[in-house]
């Protein structure tokens, strides 16, 4: 009886699967006018380069959703063209296309998002591939949604208390082990409280470097800092959200190193690291969130630890300031960066968090409007930033400014607009804008559509 019961089981799941199943191919070509400089080594891209690559959507994208009872699988195969090709010719558009060639040249680093997802009371998880954020900013110091993606198991289990739900997430990511030649693994736990105006987030990760993690690593009940193992780098965050009418305010505080007493003239200790940043969003009209289908990465983001709600008018001011030795280490695999391989261009660094890594400060102001047909957004960031960067020298002695910013000091100011509007169903029109000021005058302007079909 009981092999017959598994049987049907076996039966019945592929029926159940494809009854709430949906394959979709999506065509979104779209042309750029630019004057981006054009890329001529091709082991030199970074990964502000490489993010220009993916703010356009892939050329077309075949991708299938399995929708259940507060569960989600995910699998987007997209369509590009190879980076190489795109950033060689000043990215005047995404059609995967080389000169010279009359075939398309596809990049074959997909998919950039397939995952599982579920969202219980008590327990939900998300287990595969895609963007995560960390709290209601628009960059964090622990995790930011500006990375390409992460590789991951987040689990977080909720119950009541009398201040609120009280949660409990573990989550662990992994990076490409083949750039060092050595696995490095980000294993972090959090305690949560939230209600319904006040957030408290405490969270302790530990990149776990040049070994796969043990049982002190993954067990998920004990800190990370007080076991002193080797090729560990530890840091912890403190988060706090508030909302006060149409006000969520908020603020970051995220410690990589702190110097104590003893530890001040030794020559093995570290200098003072820590990431700080402050903020707030207003809301000057409520508004319905955008109903368009998901065309870009972002989408399918996950934003963890937050309060922020979309949809209608908002403005948003924050400022950032990561101090001189943030995220850095001796060894180069220790350091909290997450490279990436890509196709003809070799390893490309970026960061877990905070985009612009150490001795920076930032700037950010932008307004978001949303509603079921439409999405807006314009943001603009002044950035300072100090000589220093995750591949300078990490010795004793340490520079005495570990505040920051260590001069001579580089200003940049960005604009970034980008827009949707929903005709029908299947048809989406998207435009993005670009200027930067760094030195000379770049900008990239961006159109195109989005149509798809569904079967």
């Amino acid at each position: 009886m009981r092999n017959r019961l598994m049987l049907l089981y076996l039966l019945l799941f592929p029926i159940i699967g494809v009854s709430w199943s949906e394959f979709r191919f999506t065509f979104s070509p779209v042309l750029s006018m630019n004057n981006m400089p054009l890329m001529i080594d091709d082991n030199k891209a970074t990964m502000r380069e490489f993010e220009r690559y993916l703010s356009m959507p892939p050329f077309a994208e075949f991708s299938t959703e399995m929708s259940f009872p507060k569960c989600e699988l995910i699998l987007r195969f997209d369509i590009r063209q190879v980076p190489s090709t795109f950033l060689k010719t000043g990215g005047k558009s995404n059609l995967p296309y080389t000169e010279g060639y009359v075939l398309p040249t596809i990049d074959l680093n997909f998919p950039r998002v397939g995952y599982l997802e579920m969202n219980e009371n008590v327990l939900s998880f998300s287990l595969g591939r895609r963007k995560i954020a960390y709290g209601s900013s628009f960059y964090s110091f622990i995790l930011s949604e500006s990375f390409p993606y992460f590789d991951h198991l987040w689990i977080n289990l909720t119950t009541g208390s009398i201040f609120g739900d009280l949660s409990y997430g573990f989550y662990a990511i992994t990076s490409d082990r083949s750039i060092y030649n050595a696995p490095r693994t980000l294993i972090g736990h959090t305690i949560q409280i939230l209600n319904e105006n006040v957030l408290i987030s405490v969270v302790e990760q530990n990149l776990v470097h040049g070994a796969y993690p043990d049982l002190e690593d993954l067990a998920p009940f004990i800190l990370h800092h007080n076991t002193y193992q080797k090729g560990s780098n530890i840091m912890g965050a403190i988060r706090m959200e508030m909302n006060i009418g149409n006000v969520l305010g908020y603020g970051e505080f995220t410690l990589d190193d702190l110097v104590t007493g003893v530890e001040s003239q030794s020559h093995e200790s570290n200098p003072n690291a820590f990431g700080w940043l402050v903020g707030g969003v207003i809301t000057l009209l409520e508004g319905n969130e955008f109903l368009g289908p998901r065309i870009m990465e972002a989408d399918y983001s996950v934003r963890k630890s937050s309060l922020l709600r979309g949809g209608g008018l908002k403005l948003r001011f924050e400022y950032y300031h990561s101090t001189t030795y943030m995220y850095n280490r001796k060894e180069k695999e220790g350091r909290f960066v997450n490279p990436l391989w890509i196709e003809e261009l070799g390893a490309i660094n970026g960061f877990f968090g905070f985009p612009y890594g150490p001795d920076a400060a930032l700037g950010l102001v932008s307004a978001e409007y949303e509603n079921s047909t439409m999405r807006l957004d314009v943001t603009m960031e002044y950035l300072r930033k100090g000589t220093i960067d995750i591949d300078s020298e990490y010795d004793f002695p340490y520079d005495e400014n570990w505040y920051g910013l260590v001069t001579p000091i580089s200003h940049e100011f960005m604009i970034s607009a980008q827009a949707r509007f929903l005709m029908n169903q299947k048809l989406v029109l998207l435009a993005r804008a670009r200027i930067h000021l760094y030195e000379s005058v770049r900008f990239d302007l961006s159109m195109g559509f989005s149509t798809s079909i569904d079967f």
